[in-house]
């Protein structure tokens, strides 16, 4: 089985969506989230159960790979540091 990729995008101040794909087989999505944390949380829940990580992309750029349960034990914190890697990757360039 392929790692699953959550995909996080940025519409709006405070409004994301998000996607969830193996390989370019898209298995679930949704728009309006009102931050990170809530975007991995509703994309967690739809990985399938056998899944153990998963890589995670925000705004196009790939953020790293992750444990799946520690997307919902620790939800705030993973976007803190995604939050602060998109940030340093965008400032380099």
């Amino acid at each position: 089985m392929n790692t699953p990729c959550i995909h996080i995008v940025r519409h709006d101040t405070g409004i994301y969506g998000w996607k969830v794909a193996i390989g370019n087989e898209p298995i679930d999505a949704d728009d309006g989230d009102s931050s990170i944390t809530d975007c991995l949380i509703g994309a967690a829940r739809g990985l399938p159960e056998e899944v153990k990580i998963v890589e995670i992309r925000y705004r196009g750029l790939h953020m790293g790979t992750f444990q799946k349960d520690d997307l919902f034990e620790r939800a705030g914190e993973t976007a803190s540091s995604i939050v602060g890697m998109y940030g340093e990757l965008v400032d380099s360039l």
